[in-house]
């Protein structure tokens, strides 16, 4: 088991008054005294400042360091008001100096007055929340959290062009328009990365050109110029998973975009369930897909369909999302089909409509299905005629709209 973890919080309001900020005070004097006291060495260290702290920073934080810090491999400091530039430099001149430090987490830095650089020689996961103003030098950075700006090259620093031990990055704020598409360069090596910002299109094409080590990527939202941008993603021959959550075409609607990801021979999961694809957009999978998440609507539900058949005969696991506030109609056609998805073993509806005798008019029978789902649909679930027939080998069907029901492979109509 690891050594304890020393966290010190303190909650009091803006509002607090002069006897509450004077027992603040006292208290964090008796932290002090403890902390200068105590022969306990701890590898965890989580300080929460409030407002009124800020000006009592200083000494406590001298307390802590090399004190307590000598010792720490985690490092979480979370600012509920911005450090002013004196208590900036003091982080920035101290942090460098723990020598154990492994993880580092900086919360609330908004807007520092001035620009500034985290270095650290041992660091290896950092999670950044701020804005603006403030770049990291940390040669052994494995995985990051934070703003796409803090990833450019530090001023004035030997610092190489790649990080080449990060593998691992969320950005949660950007994009920099004039540093963006370099930043992007310097992640060749980063194998998952989740971006939870609005892309510009010239930050997209950078991804697709630059980071070919990719095998994890997930997309909040991209913003194009036409359909085949989304072609550049063949560049990423590594991909084994990708999600989409949200894509726009600059000055069109809907959007029929252009997912031909055949060349993409390693990717095994893509969710693309929350766009709403355009009638003649275009799906072409791979053979190495095995779970899709797909949004349906009556516009594209057929051209959606046959594009599966034709490239995803092998999924494993199906998601077929139905588009709009009201429930829609599966169509006729959708269920004929599934029986060619041979080695389909879980198949969810999300927000369809079914007609009384939809698994009686299946085309044939689907023995490796194990699980069905329905999510907010319209089914009456006393009127499943033919649904043991089509899906001889169900284990699990779940209805979490209501109730779950679990029904075992002798289930019949009559029960």
């Amino acid at each position: 088991m690891g050594l304890p973890q020393l966290s010190c919080y303190f909650k009091k309001d803006e509002q607090s008054t002069p006897i509450e900020r004077k027992k603040i005070k006292n208290f964090i004097t008796e932290v002090i005294a403890s902390v200068n006291k105590s022969m306990r060495c701890y590898d965890s260290l989580r300080l929460i400042v409030l407002p009124y702290m800020m000006p009592e920073f200083q000494p406590l934080w001298r307390a802590l360091h090399p004190t307590v810090t000598t010792n720490i491999h985690s490092l979480e400091l979370d600012f509920k008001q911005t450090p002013d530039q004196k208590n900036l430099t003091l982080l920035t001149t101290t942090i460098p100096l723990i020598p154990n430090l492994r993880s580092l987490s900086l919360w609330s830095l908004f807007g520092p007055p001035s620009y500034i650089v985290f270095r650290h020689s041992t660091v290896q996961h950092l999670k950044l929340h701020c804005t603006n103003c403030i770049s990291v030098d940390m040669p052994e950075l494995q995985s990051f959290e934070g703003p796409l700006c803090a990833l450019v090259q530090a001023y004035q620093t030997p610092q190489p062009l790649g990080l080449t031990k990060l593998k691992h990055v969320t950005l949660t704020y950007g994009s920099d328009k004039f540093y963006g598409p370099s930043i992007i360069h310097r992640l060749a090596q980063v194998e998952t990365m989740n971006l939870m910002l609005r892309l510009t299109e010239a930050l997209f094409l950078a991804i697709c050109e630059a980071c070919t080590a990719l095998k994890s990527l997930n997309f909040w939202h991209v913003s194009v110029t036409d359909r085949a941008a989304t072609r550049h993603l063949s560049r990423l021959a590594n991909l084994r998973q990708l999600t989409f959550h949200s894509v726009s075409i600059e000055g069109q609607l809907p959007f029929d975009l252009d997912f031909d990801l055949v060349e993409l021979t390693q990717l095994e999961e893509l969710n693309l369930g929350c766009i709403a694809l355009g009638e003649t957009s275009v799906v072409r999978l791979p053979m190495a897909v095995r779970v899709l998440t797909v949004s349906i609507s009556v516009a594209n539900e057929v051209n959606v369909i046959q594009s599966l058949v034709s490239s995803s005969r092998q999924l494993e696991k199906l998601r077929l999302i139905y588009g709009g506030s009201k429930t829609t109609d599966v169509a006729v056609y959708t269920m004929k089909c599934l029986h060619l998805f041979a080695q389909l073993e879980v198949l969810v509806f999300v927000n369809a409509k079914f007609s009384p005798r939809v698994f009686a008019d299946m085309d044939g029978p689907m023995y490796r299905m194990h699980k069905l789902r329905f999510e907010s649909c319209e089914l009456d679930r006393n009127n499943l005629c033919g649904l043991c027939e089509m899906f001889p080998n169900l284990a699990l069907v779940e209805f979490p709209a209501a109730s779950n029901w679990f029904w075992s492979a002798n289930f019949t109509d009559a029960d």
